[in-house]
């Protein structure tokens, strides 16, 4: 079962959990637009009942292995100036590219922002540790 933008639910950690408890045949997998907004509202305790998992850009070594050596040094230069973000990296329209760069910027909110109106020690560590 996909639950798609979780940080949008007022307690996205208890409806984990009663999940978890009460449907065991049912294995849930969370998203969050940001992990910022989404830790903050998993007040629930869910140790022993989630597995996590970051999802970071491609590295240099993926980038090095998905193109060809003639076609390595415009894919690097293109990865400096539009970042290596997947959906991004497999988009070949340089048009298209900054559209969905610019749409992808937007529709993250800024995390030193959230810096600035961090509501407890926890949520200012958990920007300082995952981002």
């Amino acid at each position: 079962m996909g639950l798609l933008h979780m940080q949008t639910l007022p307690n996205p950690g208890l409806i984990l959990k009663i999940i978890y408890d009460h449907l065991p045949n049912i294995r849930a997998i969370a998203t969050g637009s940001t992990s910022f907004d989404l830790a903050n509202k998993l007040t629930e305790p869910l140790t022993g009942r989630h597995d996590r998992f970051l999802l970071y850009p491609f590295s240099f070594v993926e980038v090095k292995s998905a193109v060809s050596a003639l076609d390595l040094k415009s894919t690097v230069e293109n990865c400096l100036i539009y970042g290596s973000y997947p959906k991004i990296f497999n988009i070949t329209k340089l048009d298209e590219k900054e559209k969905n760069l610019r749409l992808l910027s937007e529709a993250y909110p800024n995390s030193a922002s959230k810096l600035i109106s961090f509501d407890s020690l926890e949520s200012m560590e958990s920007i300082l540790l995952e981002e």
